[in-house]
């Protein structure tokens, strides 16, 4: 074999590699699922405006590095410039694995304040100390929203309603198995965005429109 065919050999792999890797990073799932899981729903959390004609659905996990990163460093400038302004609203969807009793009770209870409460508060001690969901100190955070409001002890407490867990199944329909994972108009992509990058997908999504 030719200098010049083992120089188009390996374009040829280096290629297939990197489609297996842009196909396993940003699965495409049928419209049905898609135009389901970017529904909204009465148990997510919304940062902005609920009519912003734009939407960026985030699954997010307090305990991933790549999360916080985005809230502390991204988000800010999002917020300044597409949320604030009524151009864009973030979906905020909490998952975690499904046998971490611990963060499942926690995420619920975020959920659970943010339709009755001031989840405000409660997000940047999950954001700055996630580990703080293990602690007892927790556990008696979440035994004082049951007992100082009625509708958030409802909440928690009804286990007809599971919404934790109604995100993680949309999540693992997805496939991407990390997170964060954004979905910006109908593409989804796995793990840390920027803020050009969010921007480029927005503007992508809206000349589609």
């Amino acid at each position: 074999m030719n200098k010049k065919s083992v120089i188009i050999l390996f374009i040829f792999i280096i290629t297939i590699v990197l489609f297996f890797f842009y196909m396993k990073n940003n699965r495409i799932i049928n419209d049905h699922d898609l135009v389901k899981i970017k529904q909204t729903d009465e148990n997510d959390i919304i940062f902005g405006s609920y009519n912003a004609p734009q939407s960026i659905i985030l699954y997010f996990d307090y305990n991933c590095s790549y999360c916080q990163k985005f809230f502390k460093e991204v988000y800010p400038e999002l917020k300044d410039s597409l949320i604030d302004n009524k151009q864009v609203k973030l979906i905020f969807r909490l998952v975690c694995k499904p046998n971490d009793a611990k963060a499942l009770k926690a995420y619920r209870t975020a959920i659970c304040i943010n339709k009755f409460g001031q989840f405000e508060k409660l997000h940047k001690l999950l954001l700055y100390k996630p580990g703080i969901i293990y602690t007892k100190y927790f556990d008696g955070l979440i035994d004082e929203y049951i007992s100082t409001n009625e509708n958030v002890a409802e909440c928690i407490l009804n286990r007809n309603e599971t919404p934790e867990i109604k995100n993680i199944y949309q999540f693992q329909t997805l496939k991407t198995k990390g997170t964060p994972t954004f979905i910006i108009g109908n593409e989804i992509k796995k793990g840390y965005l920027d803020f050009e990058a969010i921007l480029k997908l927005l503007n992508q999504d809206k000349n589609n429109k």
